[in-house]
């Protein structure tokens, strides 16, 4: 995306990076929770290992869907 300002072009990322360079923008906070050190219950076999996630996003006409694995 592109903005004209008296026949000049700024892109999107060059007004981005001059409003980081003045402290203009603040780091997203992101939002979780820290790792432990170490599994709370150890496996015994593979088997008893898991994984999940789970994750939405948005597809534009259509709404938000919700993507959940595990592994």
């Amino acid at each position: 995306m592109s903005v004209s300002v008296e026949g000049h072009f700024v892109s999107e990322s060059t007004v981005y990076r001059l409003l980081k360079k003045g402290g203009l923008i603040k780091a997203p906070r992101m939002k979780g929770f820290p790792a432990g050190q170490e599994y709370h219950t150890e496996a015994a076999t593979r088997s008893q290992l898991w994984e999940t996630d789970a994750s939405y996003f948005f597809v534009s006409g259509w709404g938000y869907y919700y993507l959940i694995s595990a592994l």
